[in-house]
């Protein structure tokens, strides 16, 4: 994502639901389908434009809100939560 670059995802249920909640980066298909991924592949080609605000929706994503300096925070309070809880057993 932070390379600006559209997703196309199997749909194990950690990947589908990332999709599921950001759609406008790319899609999933269904593990093993290579016929389903290349329908995908085909339709960015022809529609360039359609790829473009795909892999521009990933970039602006990748740079606002998945990278480690947001994704540190929410980690750091888990690793907290979970010493303390420790720490008070």
């Amino acid at each position: 994502m932070q390379a600006g670059l559209a997703i196309i995802a199997s749909d194990t249920i950690a990947q589908k639901d990332f999709i599921t909640k950001n759609p406008t980066i790319g899609y999933t298909y269904p593990a093993g389908d290579v016929k389903a991924m290349a329908i995908i592949l085909s339709n960015y080609y022809k529609d360039r434009p359609f790829l473009t605000v795909a892999k521009n929706e990933a970039l602006r994503l990748g740079h606002e809100q998945y990278n480690w300096e947001f994704e540190s925070i929410k980690f750091l309070k888990i690793v907290e939560h979970t010493l303390h809880k420790h720490q008070t057993c």
